[in-house]
């Protein structure tokens, strides 16, 4: 009853950097020829937020990132109550009141920002000239405050604030269509943050329009995307991009681990083996090198799982469940007896651990060693009685030993717990005969037959 071990919790990349929008090159300049209806809220606009746009361009050009974050806090709020006069100008109320009270959200978080009048202009309603005069002043503010957003959030990211840069990364992709930078940020935050689904939806815009080249021409954002495939369990298309990365997948043992895992589960044993075996032959900690050791057992590869567990056991003899693993290789290669002294060795450093009892029961059994198996498989019942494995193997001892009565239990408790299990049927339908109990028995081998029919029709590989 071999375990996987925790797959997310060695994920570590090392630096990972955020592009700013404007340190490549200046914020596009947004111009536009206002019809006589709007120059006033024009010329009201340019006013307010002039000032604004100078004091982001100048901290964008210092790399200040305080300065950034302020002045981009700043710009967003007076853009966005700016929107909101627009649309109280083109009859949405409601609209412009929620973009009033985020715009004053912002400014509580700057208190440097100007305090921007959020009044409507006039009770007079706006002609049809000016209604359509607003609807075109929202496009220039929209990429405006997108760009802010943006900004922002990229300042946010340098200082560690990953979520708070996560969400107006979001803002961002609102209020204008994300074009790669922004989809870059967004992604890496949403990463950082552990928000993989989002991460792969931001990669996956990103990248996949560029299959030709994206892995070369930033191979941190692919390994990113790959990482989070992987850990959102896709593992085909994981196995697919980490592929143009691979030289940097194998430079980070953990990405090299989650790479080998995804083509363990879709299909590709031997190349799993191939990177496992790059891995296992590096200076590897053992709590990541047992990870890898562990593809080995995922791809049945057990004289190579052996060989990786014994490297961990030669430098660290207390390893819990390294024995553990070897004992379940072996048992594999139908080596039992070998098995059972790498068992008893982890039950002194993993005492009372259920499955390790399990494991030597079954070891014992397979040497015939009986008695020994049925103490053992006794206690794990009593304290386990979960187990369905325990639960069956027991069972199956007392039915030989003519109990039929207590074998009639334990069968009884390994169907409870494991209704899938179509050999505990089995075993269930022999007892109820012998007992008299026809219908039950006929219900038992009905079952039996089912569920081996349904297994029959998958894959080989998921059976």
């Amino acid at each position: 009853m071999s375990r996987i071990p925790t797959l997310r919790q060695f994920l570590t990349l090392t630096t990972l950097l955020l592009s700013v929008a404007g340190e490549a090159q200046a914020h596009p300049k947004t111009s536009q020829a206002a019809s006589p209806a709007a120059s006033s809220l024009s010329q009201t606009r340019a006013a307010n937020l002039g000032p604004l746009q100078q004091a982001q361009a100048q901290a964008l050009a210092s790399g200040d990132t305080s300065a950034i974050a302020t002045t981009s806090n700043a710009l967003s709020a007076a853009l966005l109550h700016g929107l909101a006069r627009l649309e109280r100008i083109t009859g949405d109320a409601e609209r412009a009141t929620e973009l009033d009270t985020k715009g004053r959200l912002l400014e509580a978080d700057s208190p440097a920002s100007p305090v921007i009048s959020t009044q409507p202009p006039s009770a007079r309603q706006p002609s049809a000239a000016q209604r359509l005069a607003a609807e075109k002043e929202k496009i220039p503010l929209r990429k405006l405050l997108a760009q802010s957003y943006n900004d922002l959030g990229t300042a946010e990211a340098r200082q560690g604030s990953y979520e708070r840069a996560k969400q107006h990364f979001e803002e961002a992709a609102f209020w204008d269509t994300p074009n790669d930078t922004l989809l870059r940020n967004l992604g890496t935050a949403a990463f950082r943050v552990g928000d993989f689904p989002a991460a792969v939806r931001a990669f996956n815009q990103y990248l996949q329009p560029k299959p030709a080249n994206a892995g070369v021409a930033d191979p941190r954002s692919q390994l990113m995307y790959a990482l989070s495939l992987f850990s959102v369990g896709d593992f085909s298309a994981a196995a697919r991009a980490f592929s143009p990365v691979s030289s940097d997948a194998l430079k980070d043992p953990r990405s090299g681990y989650s790479w080998a895992f995804s083509l363990a589960h879709s299909g590709d044993p031997k190349q799993a083996n191939s990177i496992a075996g790059q891995l296992s032959a590096q200076s590897l900690p053992p709590t990541v090198l047992s990870l890898v050791c562990h593809i080995f057992l995922d791809t049945e590869s057990y004289e190579q799982s052996i060989t990786c567990y014994r490297k961990i056991l030669a430098t660290d003899p207390d390893f819990r469940l390294a024995h553990y693993q070897v004992a379940e290789s072996l048992i594999r290669l139908d080596r039992p007896a070998d098995a059972i002294p790498e068992l008893r060795q982890e039950l002194v450093l993993s005492p009372d651990d259920p499955n390790v009892e399990y494991s030597l029961a079954f070891a014992l059994l397979q040497t015939s060693s009986k008695d020994q198996a049925r103490t053992l498989l006794t206690t794990i019942t009593a304290t386990h009685p979960e187990m369905a494995q325990a639960q069956y193997q027991l069972g199956k001892l007392l039915l030989e030993a003519g109990d039929t009565d207590n074998a009639r239990v334990h069968l009884e408790a390994a169907e409870k717990a494991d209704p899938s299990s179509d050999y505990t049927h089995y075993q269930l339908q022999a007892i109820y005969r012998k007992l008299g109990r026809t219908a039950d028995a006929d219900r038992e081998a009905q079952l039996y037959r089912e569920i081996k029919e349904r297994r029959r029709a998958l894959p080989a590989s998921t059976r």
